[in-house]
């Protein structure tokens, strides 16, 4: 069975991303935090998620500082970190990136959208090469 961290401030957007993870594969056990420093008590445990679903926007410490934090965690070094959030900026893209993460999602509205994506992430499809042109 896969682990899926959710670190969402917004219940809502939490839901609805457990909702499109069940949708996909309900064997995904979904645990939810709504900051970063609750995130990274549960991390320094023996707690270890297949995945962690990450939003830039959060309160105290937003999502990059909390991207910087898990760098130094050595719990957290082969965890894939997916960004999901509402940001479609390319500098928060490239700067998530830079922090460690492998993969950033623009929070959608629909949820054939959303279990596309996260079909997406299962499937680790950022590793797969691209087939030359």
């Amino acid at each position: 069975m896969k682990n899926m961290l959710i670190i969402d401030d917004d219940e809502e957007d939490c839901d609805l991303l457990i909702d499109a993870v069940k949708t996909v594969d309900s064997r995904i056990d979904c645990v939810k935090t709504f900051s970063c420093k609750s995130a990274l008590a549960l991390l320094a445990t023996e707690y270890q998620p297949d995945f962690i679903f990450l939003d830039l926007n959060l309160p105290v410490w937003d999502g990059k500082k909390c991207l910087q934090k898990m760098s130094k965690m050595a719990s957290t070094n082969d965890i894939p970190i997916i960004i999901y959030t509402t940001s479609k900026r390319r500098s928060d893209m490239q700067e998530a990136h830079d922090l460690g993460a492998v993969y950033f999602i623009t929070k959608p509205t629909a949820l054939k959208e959303l279990c596309d994506e996260i079909q997406f992430v299962l499937d680790k499809g950022w590793e797969v090469p691209s087939s030359p042109a």
